[in-house]
């Protein structure tokens, strides 16, 4: 009996003693692997847990888990992490039994394209807005917000509101990954018509201004069209509006009012016309001028588009008529008397006599132009004379003074070089 039992003992032993202690059992009763879910589409930087269901469901196995694409999708224990877009198969598997989930990666969304980066839109008026998510297929989806909904309003579909007259921006965003944004600007539904009457040479008669709405409330003004023009590129009519608040400011404080006192005292009401010195005293030669108008209230908020109207003066036509100055009396203090010979008996011409510093400060600089200007906007008609030879007195005050007798041609602006002709003033 004993030697049956050692017997059985010896070929248990043995037995044990055959196994390899690294083989890893075979679970023969396992038939089959299947991860939950089969499929999935992740973006990048997102995870998740996959489950690995057994058949039959008491099947003994020991489940491990791989990737095919470990640079785009990472596994462990079951738990994946995409890293990169693309595609992946996730594999668990037992001996030589396995299931697979097939994993897609999206890209992050890198730019949203908008259909328009700016808008203009009436009051009350709707405008439809696209926006596309590149690169194709990224995750995201699009989200539309405004940045004043007091202003404009959007839908999710993009459709856009005009609520009251300002700006906003509406984005188009992507998550935190990507955004675009249009500007919009609602613009009121009154209209201000602008007329200019009798614009010829350097002068307008009138300007008339006639806003559809005879209670509408607005500002009218005059610039430069250059300085106009900069206004707008710099910053729109926001800064157009801005710089005339500036002027504002200095009359406000000159008159010791408030801002909006001023400006309650210079808005307009209804049709109303004024003569060009009520707006701007004089015309520049060659020039553009920007007659305009907007809605504005006392409170200094804007209720309107700029309405405008440019104006161009007239450019001289040059002449080749030369002038001789013969000087009859300069004896007498304070007084000049000299003869002026034109070449020419039917063309207009501008004389003044000024000190010779006053010369030498403009034509020394290269500014003659500047002085010429300055003359000019003196605007003493006697200054003006038509080509025929003519004894002319001047009043310069001076005494003992270095003086010239300045002529040039006329007609729209200078149109002959400049002539000088200089003296020196009498002594007491």
């Amino acid at each position: 009996m004993k030697k049956i039992t050692y017997l059985l003992l010896g070929i248990f032993l043995m037995a044990i003693a055959s196994c390899d202690p690294q083989e890893k059992p075979v679970n023969k009763d396992l038939e089959k692997i299947t991860i939950e879910p089969a499929e999935l589409t992740l973006a990048v930087g997102a995870t998740q847990t996959l489950k690995a269901n057994v058949l039959p469901k008491d099947a003994q196995a020991e489940i491990e888990w791989k990737t095919t694409a470990p640079t785009i999708v990472s596994v462990e224990n079951g738990v994946i992490t995409a890293l990169a877009d693309g595609t992946a198969t996730i594999i668990a598997y037992s001996g030589n039994i396995e299931g697979k989930c097939i994993v897609t990666v999206m890209p992050d969304a890198a730019t949203v394209e908008i259909s328009k980066t700016e808008l203009s839109i009436p009051e009350g008026e709707k405008a439809q807005l696209e926006a596309t998510i590149k690169p194709e297929g990224a995750t995201q989806t699009l989200e539309w917000k405004t940045s004043d909904p007091e202003v404009a309003t959007v839908d999710q579909s993009g459709l856009v509101t005009a609520i009251k007259m300002g700006q906003c921006d509406i984005i188009a965003a992507a998550g935190d990954k990507a955004s675009a944004t249009c500007k919009v600007t609602v613009t009121s539904t009154v209209n201000i018509e602008i007329k200019i009457h009798g614009a010829e040479g350097l002068k307008v008669d009138s300007i008339e201004y006639i806003p559809s709405d005879p209670e509408f409330r607005y500002m009218v003004s005059c610039s430069y069209q250059d300085i106009f023009d900069e206004w707008m590129a710099t910053g729109g009519e926001e800064e157009v509006i801005k710089q005339d608040l500036e002027w504002y400011k200095f009359l406000a404080d000159y008159y010791g009012l408030s801002l909006n006192e001023t400006v309650d005292k210079l808005l307009e009401q209804g049709n109303q016309t004024f003569l060009q010195e009520e707006l701007i005293s004089m015309l520049d030669w060659d020039c553009g001028y920007v007659f305009y108008a907007y809605g504005l209230t006392p409170e200094l908020e804007k209720t309107s588009s700029i309405f405008s109207e440019i104006v161009h003066t007239a450019a001289p036509i040059p002449s080749d008529m030369t002038f001789d100055v013969e000087f009859i009396d300069i004896s007498t203090p304070n007084d000049v008397t000299f003869k002026v010979t034109p070449s020419k008996d039917n063309e207009t011409y501008f004389v003044t006599a000024q000190k010779q510093s006053f010369v030498d400060a403009y034509v020394n600089e290269g500014m003659q132009e500047d002085m010429l200007r300055k003359l000019y906007y003196s605007n003493d008609p006697r200054n003006y004379h038509v080509g025929v030879e003519e004894e002319i007195s001047l009043y310069i005050g001076g005494l003992n003074t270095d003086y010239c007798v300045i002529i040039f041609g006329f007609e729209n602006g200078p149109t002959t070089p400049v002539f000088y002709f200089p003296f020196k003033s009498a002594g007491n």
